[in-house]
């Protein structure tokens, strides 16, 4: 007969771990429900840059509305440099910047007067938006 002491062992110890984490809570590391781009909007001429920075979540990845108006200098992480298209066929349009962020929860509510996104659950995704006129000067 083979020995299925550790076995049982092995269980009741992660059983024990369970419960006292029940009781007494055990903390983990997870991202708010919020993502958030900072500045919330920005006027800025041909040629300009500016820097945007997420946070509120974890794993950023960033899209332009119209690659043609402008670049990013990365496609990841919470903080970008954007620079405005120099060409005079930019200059009067509006370029969307967005981010989808990791965050803890799965349900997404867009709250526009805020520039934020706020969702509800775990392991779900937000999306956050911010918008940069191109001036002529």
């Amino acid at each position: 007969m083979k020995n299925k002491m550790p076995v049982l062992i092995a269980v009741a110890g992660i059983a024990l771990a369970s419960i006292v984490c029940f009781l007494t809570g055990c903390e983990s590391e997870s991202a708010d429900t919020q993502v958030t781009v900072t500045p919330g909007g920005a006027t800025i001429a041909g040629g300009q840059s500016i820097e945007f920075t997420a946070s509120g979540g974890y794993d950023y990845t960033w899209s332009l509305s119209d690659p043609s108006l402008g670049t990013l200098n990365t496609r990841t992480g919470p903080t970008v440099v954007y620079t405005a298209s120099s060409s005079s066929s930019s200059s009067g349009t509006v370029q969307t910047l967005t981010v989808i962020s990791s965050i803890a929860g799965a349900s997404t509510v867009a709250d526009t007067s805020t520039n934020t996104t706020t969702g509800a659950g775990y392991n779900g995704s937000a999306t956050a938006t911010t918008y940069v006129q191109i001036s002529q000067y």
